[in-house]
């Protein structure tokens, strides 16, 4: 009988010590996990400062796919955030820092390097002067309609406002046209241009309130500060505050 017991006592303490052991273990994984996510978050903010600066958008180039700084205390532009490490490809958003404009801007990649872009007309009506200076005119053929062209083949651009505005695909156009003329183009100002591997063609989405390659060609992959990846939309006042009080883990200005 006592045997019986001290064999049940065993048995007892056995299955205690299995509990124990199986909760030790227990502890000990969810220690783990919750180590190495607490190093996964440490590690991904680090990331985050390092490939990434914040901007918010100012001006009307990028409209209507980013809304920008208005009068109002109580709005803000889009914020973005620019990925500096990014490969940059067409039809990305990008920020350049231009040389030439002397500004940080915010535009569309429409072709990258080693590729042929061109802004062309189709079904001419007519022709034009157009002056380039107080003692110089160019004559430039008139088209019923306006489209660009990467690689030949003419792009769907649905992320403009209004494609049938004659008036201001014209406009871009005959600013394309005069900066090849200046350019070494003189003879044929609308042929189309191949991009050299450190180039990138870029246009805002407005074409009515945009300064871009249209105008100064091409940008350089120097000029170039990264891609946009994430938008916080038409941030309000109180959003923007949040935002700076979590700046020093997520914002680098």
């Amino acid at each position: 009988m006592e045997e019986k017991q001290q064999n049940l006592i065993e048995e007892v303490e056995s299955v205690n010590d299995l509990k124990q052991k199986k909760q030790r273990t227990i502890k000990l994984v969810a220690l783990t996990i919750f180590t190495l996510l607490i190093i996964a978050f440490f590690v991904f903010v680090l990331q985050f400062r390092i490939r990434y600066v914040s901007m918010t958008v100012e001006g009307w180039s990028m409209l209507p796919n980013f809304n920008e700084t208005t009068e109002s205390d109580e709005v803000r532009g889009d914020e973005v955030y620019v990925n500096t490490y990014a490969e940059i490809k067409a039809g990305d958003v990008v920020v350049i820092q231009s040389v030439a404009l002397k500004e940080s801007i915010i535009k569309r990649c429409i072709a990258t390097g080693g590729q042929t872009v061109n802004i062309c007309g189709r079904n001419k009506i007519g022709q034009k002067s157009v002056k380039i200076s107080n003692y110089q005119t160019i004559s430039i053929n008139v088209y019923e309609e306006y489209y660009v062209e990467v690689d030949g083949k003419e792009l769907d651009e649905s992320y403009i406002i209004d494609t049938s505005d004659k008036k201001t695909m014209q406009k871009e156009f005959e600013s394309f046209c005069i900066w090849k003329y200046k350019n070494g183009y003189a003879l044929n100002m609308e042929s189309e241009i191949k991009l050299t591997q450190n180039q990138i063609f870029a246009l805002g989405d407005n074409r009515k309130a945009s300064t871009d390659s249209s105008s100064v060609g091409p940008f350089n992959s120097s000029e170039i500060v990264g891609r946009v990846d994430f938008i916080i939309k038409y941030k309000t006042k109180y959003i923007q505050e949040s935002l700076k009080k979590l700046s020093f883990i997520f914002i680098i200005k």
